[in-house]
């Protein structure tokens, strides 16, 4: 889940089990398998909080999921955990690679304004 009025990375989870119809319950909390570490310093999901008081009041949040036709690798270790940055080229590697096969995304706004 990324921010994009912020370019801020909430969640991030990698070798999704290509069966899975849904997530497992505790899905997102911290310490999972396959979760890289978000832009809070949180291997987990931290959800949606634009600053009250900070133009702009409204973020936009994208959810992408994308189809492989393999694994991909996150390579990090507990000084250096894989990160947003660590998916990204990952996925990148996929795409230069031809093993993306589809992807699709959705995205949402929310505000803390009151």
């Amino acid at each position: 889940m990324y921010d994009a009025t912020a370019s801020f990375t909430h969640w991030g989870m990698a070798n999704i089990p290509a069966l899975a119809a849904g997530l497992p319950a505790g899905a997102g909390a911290p310490g999972r398998p396959n979760e890289i570490t978000n832009d809070f310093g949180i291997a987990g999901y931290s959800g949606p909080c634009p600053p009250v008081g900070v133009a702009p009041d409204t973020h936009r949040y994208v959810i992408t999921l994308y189809a492989l036709s393999t694994q991909i690798e996150l390579p990090g270790s507990a000084q250096f955990p894989a990160n947003a940055e660590t998916l990204d080229h990952a996925l990148l590697a996929a795409a230069r690679a031809g093993r993306i096969l589809a992807s699709a995304s959705i995205s949402g706004t929310y505000s803390a304004a009151r």
